[in-house]
């Protein structure tokens, strides 16, 4: 009886569709639906006109479905009807409401649809049902088949995989998408110093980050990064492999599957930046001048503020370095004009006056070593108090968690959510230091030969050495900062306590209060 409807229709036209590009090559795939099509066709005495193919498409819609767009506005403006095969009800639509809208839309414009399992639909009411059903099992299997990948792929990220795409910086170690991410070099490099860089301050803004990436970027041939691209990147924390996945209401966890490229602290200093929690600002002025290398060290006897280094020129175009006040409001601003030459010959005349005495050498070295010693019992301890605090906070998710389970209120779970949340950032951070190769000291005794090589002859190291050994000079004997004025030279200077107790000094002025003296010296 369904055969009737095929009475002066002979031409026909076929759909196509696999869900996966796999498919395209199996067994259920485009060719063998396109054979049985054709072969039906052929029994029916009817001239395939055109196949449509849809491969790696869902049936659960019709959106992005080119082939099967192209097929029904095209039947839409044929003028002679058409048979519509299909290899089953399923191949046009696996959503019911699809289905039905597709179905009449090709039947209203007088084509018959048709499948290889089925034969011609017509309209009756048993076929509509037959076919409903067929429709609604497909949904069934679509939503059933949805909801098994996602609980699968679920249980996978909660071991730690990551099966997207991987930012750039990381790749898969195979095709398998449940394999490891690992770092892509040369880029995971390029990436990790783009966030240290910027953590530290050394690139001072993000269009600096851009910039920088934007270079590497070119040189292995890609193409250039834009503002967006690049505070994307460094609020990416992924590449740390401690992060939250809020779509599946992962909270924060450690990927184990994932490579890091940088780590925890490093990330949140980044952050610290991006949200102007932190801020550096870049100097551009002479910092690493070897021409000033009391720059960030001397400040004015007037006001207290660091006095600023800089070079000017002249009428007849020479260039003359200069120490100066800018403070507006300085007294002293006015005669704070200062030659390189003539304030770095003030401090050499107050290095000549501070260097230790030989036979002061032995106890030096015995009060040095129980500094060494106290300071490394400070760095055991704060380690230990780190490991203690990953335990207790341990014990806090475990008490928030079971808090979670017992409470009846979305905005009590929320909150416990936010805690662990916090918690278990804050203790993988802990971790990653934990776990980090803790730094070798240097023997005490090889530390403090080297100390005395700079601090056994200030002078010498300073008239002879680099801008990086007239700073350690600076750093091992001034703790403070020094105070300078153009007539009374350098004032007191604060010396180190190691050597303070040794010095006789005397300074060049008669204004200058000897550093022993004042009181008696205690040992």
């Amino acid at each position: 009886m369904k055969n009737e409807l095929l009475n002066g229709i002979n031409k026909c036209v076929i759909y196509c569709r696999v869900s996966t590009l796999n498919q395209v090559t199996d067994g259920s795939g485009l060719e063998t639906q396109e054979t049985l099509c054709r072969q039906w066709a052929a029994r029916n005495n009817l001239h395939v006109e055109r196949v449509f193919s849809d491969a790696g498409k869902s049936g659960g819609k019709l959106d992005g479905r080119d082939a099967l767009a192209d097929m029904v506005s095209g039947l839409e403006r044929a003028k002679e009807r058409h048979v519509v095969l299909f290899f089953d009800v399923k191949r046009l639509a696996r959503e019911i409401v699809d289905f039905g809208l597709t179905r009449r839309r090709i039947e209203n414009k007088g084509h018959v649809i048709a499948t290889c399992q089925n034969g011609v639909l017509d309209q009756s009411p048993y076929e509509h049902l037959a076919t409903g059903m067929q429709v609604l099992n497909g949904q069934y299997e679509r939503e059933l088949n949805a909801v098994r990948v996602k609980d699968f792929m679920l249980s996978r990220a909660q071991q730690g995989y990551w099966q997207f795409q991987p930012p750039w910086g990381l790749k898969f170690t195979g095709t398998n998408k449940c394999k490891d991410l690992i770092a892509d070099e040369p880029s995971a490099s390029i990436i990790r110093q783009a966030f240290e860089d910027y953590a530290n301050g050394k690139l001072g803004q993000i269009t600096d980050v851009r910039d920088f990436l934007n270079i590497k970027r070119r040189e292995l041939g890609m193409g250039c990064y834009s503002m967006t691209q690049t505070t994307d990147l460094l609020k990416n924390q992924m590449y740390t492999a401690c992060f939250p996945f809020p779509k599946w209401k992962i909270t924060t966890q450690v990927w184990a599957h994932i490579e890091p490229i940088i780590d925890m602290e490093t990330f949140q200093l980044a952050q610290d930046r991006i949200y102007n929690r932190k801020r550096f600002h870049k100097n551009k002025y002479n910092k690493d001048n070897p021409v000033f290398p009391l720059k960030g060290y001397v400040v004015c006897a007037g006001c207290g503020r660091p006095l600023t280094a800089s070079h000017s020129t002249g009428r007849h175009g020479k260039s003359y370095g200069y120490y100066q006040c800018q403070n507006k409001n300085c007294g002293c601003r006015k005669d704070m004009y200062i030659q390189p030459q003539v304030i770095h010959e003030d401090f050499e005349a107050l290095l000549a006056h501070i260097t230790p005495a030989k036979n002061d050498v032995a106890l030096i070295r015995a009060l040095a070593r129980d500094i060494y010693n106290e300071r490394m019992a400070e760095h055991n301890a704060e380690y230990n108090a780190k490991e203690r605090r990953v335990t207790n906070i341990d014990h806090e998710i475990a008490d928030l968690f079971a808090n979670y389970q017992k409470a009846k209120s979305d905005a009590i779970r929320n909150l416990c959510e936010q805690n662990i949340e916090r918690l278990t950032t804050e203790r993988e951070t802990l971790k990653a230091e934990l776990n980090a190769p803790r730094d070798q000291l240097m023997p005490f005794d090889v530390a403090f030969d080297v100390v005395l090589a700079v601090a056994g002859s200030p002078l010498n190291v300073w008239r002879d050495a680099d801008l990086s050994l007239r700073r350690a000079v600076l750093n091992i004997y001034f703790p403070g900062k020094l105070s300078y004025d153009k007539k009374e030279k350098f004032r007191t200077p604060e010396i180190a306590p190691i050597f303070k107790m040794f010095s006789e000094f005397q300074g060049p002025k008669s204004n200058m209060v000897p550093v022993v003296g004042l009181e008696p010296t205690t040992y």
